[in-house]
């Protein structure tokens, strides 16, 4: 029941993480078949050290389309990158590519 399905969530973040960003590429943008996989999420984290794409701060990564899904950018685990909460939101829509080191900071956080 639901106690199940409440265990079943905390034990499984990274998939829970996964599902919500697929069932909001489908809603929002109606992209038919949008599906990362909570594996190929775990993975990028992994590529990136659990760290931001951004500023290279380590903790709860979330998903970041590097061309926003507003701006046509797939919904495939090739736009995605981890990035921490607060890059993600200073981000929002704009087109800036990830470094990929943690030395260097993006632009707004001059």
């Amino acid at each position: 029941g639901k106690l199940m399905a409440s265990d079943w969530i905390k034990r499984n973040p990274d998939k829970m993480q996964a599902i919500n960003q697929n069932r909001r590429a489908r809603r929002e943008f109606l992209i038919a078949g949008a599906k990362i996989s909570g594996k190929e999420w775990v993975e990028l984290k992994y590529k990136y050290g659990n760290s931001c794409a951004y500023c290279g701060v380590a903790g709860k990564m979330t998903m970041d389309h590097v061309i926003p899904l507003s701006k046509g950018g797939p919904h495939r685990i090739s736009n995605i990158v981890p990035a921490c909460i607060s890059c993600n939101v200073k981000k929002g829509t704009k087109l800036i590519l990830p470094v990929m080191r943690a030395t260097r900071s993006p632009e707004w956080a001059s």
